[in-house]
């Protein structure tokens, strides 16, 4: 798995130049900034502390991302045992992804979703990654991740309209809907 004669990128090198979408990767497998930020820390200190091999490989981004999604669930599988033994341990921060209208509902849309799915949906439809390298990521079949991605956007699309049906709701009072304007309500 090496380059042949080509010397391996330094590791600041590498991060300049996968580093931003390593990021915001991370902010859609979260959910939010603050953990995303943690989330890249750590996976940048266990690819700096494995540089000598990781930089020899024919995909370190491959294996960052891997690294990346590896950690984000043993997050999500560590707070769900807490949470089922009744021990919450830290609170994770409310999502402040920002002002962005469409950064916030993509999120939103997201959150809605299972980790594996969630990650699998990021990688394929967010960072344009193929089947085959995506499957590498979760450790799966390219069918299991075929799966995935299905069973997601079928959960999205769901969520998307149960969304849209929601904005649709006339709010009390709107559109001359008062009963007290004498054409709806009629006295005895």
């Amino acid at each position: 798995m090496t380059r042949g004669n080509q010397a391996p990128p330094s590791f600041e090198a590498w991060v300049t130049v996968e580093g931003r979408a390593l990021k915001r990767a991370a902010v859609a497998l979260c959910g939010n900034e603050h953990e995303a930020d943690e989330l890249v820390q750590e996976t940048l200190v266990r690819m700096f502390v494995r540089w000598e091999r990781v930089s020899r490989m024919d995909n370190p981004a491959g294996y960052a991302r891997r690294t990346l999604t590896n950690l984000r669930l043993s997050r999500w599988r560590r707070l769900r045992l807490e949470l089922s033994t009744g021990n919450p341990g830290p609170v994770e921060r409310v999502d402040e992804i920002g002002a962005v209208a469409e950064r916030a509902a993509v999120a939103s849309f997201l959150r809605a979703l299972g980790p594996k799915q969630r990650a699998a949906v990021v990688w394929r439809y967010y960072c344009d990654l193929p089947i085959g390298e995506i499957a590498v990521i979760l450790g799966c079949s390219e069918a299991t991740v075929r799966s995935q991605l299905s069973r997601a956007l079928s959960t999205l699309r769901r969520v998307a309209e149960d969304h849209n049906a929601q904005e649709r709701v006339p709010t009390p009072g709107a559109r001359g809907e008062s009963s007290m304007n004498g054409e709806h309500h009629r006295g005895a």
